[in-house]
């Protein structure tokens, strides 16, 4: 097992679920999720996590507002934004340390974590 804690944030439930079967068949543990970014920043408050992976477009709280929530108060917590959307980004707030777009794949979002965690 790779020990990160990882908080998966998404709204809707297939999407979390298919990011929680990659990130376990590649011996990612433990994997938290949330379903929205409410929820997220009300977890967060009072956890540590290594990686969250948020969607963009989320009621209550975007993956934009998790994103500066996070880089504010965990500085060293990596996020990765997931989203549908081609347009580039441009987070008003804290930017995140990487982005992928849906639908992505198994080889994305791997090497998307290698590079923030090398060994």
């Amino acid at each position: 097992m790779k020990k990160l804690r990882i908080l998966v944030v998404d709204d809707d439930h297939q999407n979390r679920k298919l990011l929680e079967i990659i990130l376990s068949c590649e011996g990612y543990a433990p994997i938290i999720i949330a379903s929205d970014g409410e929820m997220a920043i009300n977890m967060l408050q009072g956890n540590q996590y290594d990686l969250v992976m948020t969607d963009l477009n989320m009621p209550k709280a975007d993956g934009l507002e998790v994103t500066t929530f996070v880089k504010r108060y965990f500085p060293n917590t990596k996020v990765i934004l997931l989203t549908a959307f081609r347009d580039e980004i441009k987070p008003e707030g804290a930017a995140p340390d990487r982005i992928i777009r849906k639908p992505y794949d198994i080889k994305e979002v791997r090497d998307a974590i290698s590079e923030l965690f090398p060994n």
